[in-house]
């Protein structure tokens, strides 16, 4: 009973709550933001690896229709030697 009024003690204890909630919340932010920034990599990831791939269906569509190398190239800002990779 007289530990539960000593005012000092409870509030040592309060503290004690209080700074574990606040920890707790920017954890909790960190966290959340973390998930944002990796969403917003992985995002721009995909895309990036979306249009490659439809890039170089779009060449190889052209090389089955025998478009010449030189002129794909020029179209497509690609190299003739990375042309000639996608050919096989």
């Amino acid at each position: 009973v007289d530990l539960s009024e000593d005012t000092e003690l409870v509030g040592m204890y309060d503290k004690e709550i209080v700074d574990r909630k606040v920890n707790n919340t920017k954890l909790i932010s960190a966290k959340n933001e973390g998930i944002k920034e990796g969403m917003e990599k992985g995002k721009e990831q995909g895309i990036k690896e979306g249009k490659e791939q439809r890039e170089k269906a779009i060449i190889e569509n052209m090389l089955k229709e025998n478009i010449d190398i030189k002129t794909i190239s020029k179209v497509t800002g690609m190299s003739e030697k990375e042309i000639l990779k996608l050919k096989g």
